[in-house]
């Protein structure tokens, strides 16, 4: 939703605090662009909106995007999320990016995911001295305020948990945030000995600190000896920690019928919930899994 001269809001409908929005709903304004965004100098506006997300207690999180005194590219965007006091920024462009070294700032934020209590994770490019702008290895990163403190999740270029020396975090999916204020993402890997048949994975910190759940080459648990993953796909996480995923299989006894399968659990403790091939429960005649539509 962008501004280009005209009034944009975002429009709550309280309804979807029950998962169902219904005809008549009461709507209320959110945001509005021209108006005056909190926590940024006198004159300083909301130029565009995007990317609003709801959380289960009806507050809205956002990306947005600056005009006014003052801003330049740099430090032109952030992340506003409701509080109970009201509208508030959580972070912005120029600002200290935390657990990087003094002078690198947030730049260029993406999607917001907030949890019901209000925490937010979000993924951030990076500007400043080290950060390397040419061929972009080490300026992405995941950052979570989960443990109630906004700290750096996750940095391209940097080494990957459960890994080997030289192998790194290179690209993110969009992190995942539980009411527990615990995380998991999707990445790829480069580095040493990488290729396209160990790149995916899926990294959780449930535990209390980052590990890795699941990886593209390992044995897929609850399959046959010499049965791997060969393609992870975006995964889901409840508010246990417990992250769900779907994904195919290559070996030896690996078939068009029973190439794919969800798995279940966290760092080191990951079980195969159902497989392609397996009978279905409940299903009369008998019936099998033939497929599982990736996230």
């Amino acid at each position: 939703m962008r501004g280009n001269g005209f009034l944009v809001s975002i429009m709550l409908l309280i309804g979807m605090l029950q998962g169902t929005v219904h005809a008549g709903a009461p709507v209320r304004t959110v945001v509005v662009t021209g108006q005056q965004a909190p926590g940024t100098d006198p004159g300083v506006v909301f130029n565009s909106i995007q990317d609003p997300v709801i959380n289960a207690q009806g507050r809205i999180a956002f990306d947005g995007r600056l005009m006014g005194p003052g801003v330049t590219l740099e430090n032109g965007g952030g992340i506003w999320a409701e509080r109970s006091g009201g509208m508030m920024l959580h972070l912005r462009w120029g600002d200290q990016a935390p657990g990087t070294n003094p002078g690198v700032s947030y730049f260029g934020t993406g999607l917001p995911v907030q949890n019901s209590s209000g925490r937010i994770s979000v993924y951030s490019n990076l500007l400043g001295p080290g950060v390397d702008t040419v061929t972009n290895s080490n300026n992405v990163c995941l950052f979570s305020d989960g443990s109630g403190v906004s700290s750096l999740l996750a940095r391209r270029g940097t080494s990957a948990p459960g890994t080997s020396m030289g192998v790194n975090f290179s690209l993110f999916g969009s992190p995942l945030l539980n009411d527990a204020g615990r995380n998991a993402f999707y990445c790829e890997l480069s580095g040493t000995g990488i290729n396209s048949n160990n790149d995916q994975c899926i990294f959780s910190d449930a535990s209390g600190q980052l590990g890795l759940v699941a990886r593209d080459g390992d044995p897929a648990p609850g399959t046959e000896m010499d049965s791997v993953f060969r393609g992870i796909f975006l995964p889901t996480m409840n508010n246990l920690g417990h992250v769900a995923f779907h994904a195919n299989l290559f070996g030896p006894l690996v078939n068009g019928f029973n190439g794919r399968g969800i798995w279940v659990g966290g760092v080191g403790s990951l079980n195969l919930a159902v497989r392609a091939g397996d009978v279905a429960p409940g299903i009369i005649p008998a019936a099998n899994f033939i497929t599982f539509p990736p996230t």
